[in-house]
């Protein structure tokens, strides 16, 4: 019932972004647009930005359902850029409302966790290994280019092709990978 109701929330919230900007929707628009009482929205998200941020986050969750691995990574990332693309007016909508931070926070949880694999993966082909400290190196370096570039993409208002723009990402880093990790091992060597 929870869920039902979080996502029936979820749908007049978007719903009412098509026919009102975010700064004009209230809660009480939200409540009279699925139905339930206004307390019961206050049991599920603490005010209208909770609401956004828990929105975003779906959003994005639905777009990241690929499986990443080295060799299909390009493919999962110009997935989760088409399915925000076609989230496009919502996205371009709430933007400017955006705690960015907090935002970043969360695309980079989701990034680190596809990226951890697709290192993991990599040093075991590379038969080698690296100490956890420099995997999460790794892992920030190439999660924060990746973050960085999509919410540039969406501030500059998604107009490049998703495909352009992740097939430029993805020739700049080609064989970059297998650098990096050879470096972050003999970084942690050089220093012992």
């Amino acid at each position: 019932m929870t869920k039902q109701t979080r996502h029936a929330i979820l749908s007049a919230f978007t719903e009412l972004l098509k026919r009102k900007p975010f700064s004009k929707i209230t809660i009480g628009d939200i409540t009279a647009e699925c139905g339930i009482a206004r307390m019961t929205f206050y049991y599920h998200f603490d005010d209208i930005y909770d609401l956004l941020e828990w929105t975003i986050e779906e959003k994005i969750r639905e777009a990241v359902k690929t499986d990443f691995t080295y060799d299909t990574w390009k493919t999962g990332l110009l997935s989760v850029y088409r399915a925000t693309l076609k989230e496009k007016n919502f996205f371009l909508k709430v933007f400017p409302s955006i705690d960015l931070r907090r935002l970043e926070q969360y695309l980079m949880h989701v990034a680190k966790g596809f990226i951890s694999g697709v290192v993991e993966e990599k040093l075991q082909k590379m038969a080698f290994s690296i100490c956890e400290e420099e995997k999460q190196m790794v892992c920030n370096i190439y999660g924060y280019s990746m973050v960085g570039i999509f919410l540039q993409w969406i501030s500059d208002g998604m107009k490049e092709d998703p495909a352009s723009l992740v097939d430029r990402f993805c020739t700049i880093l080609s064989g970059s990978m297998e650098i990096t990790l050879q470096k972050a091992a003999t970084f942690k060597n050089e220093k012992e």
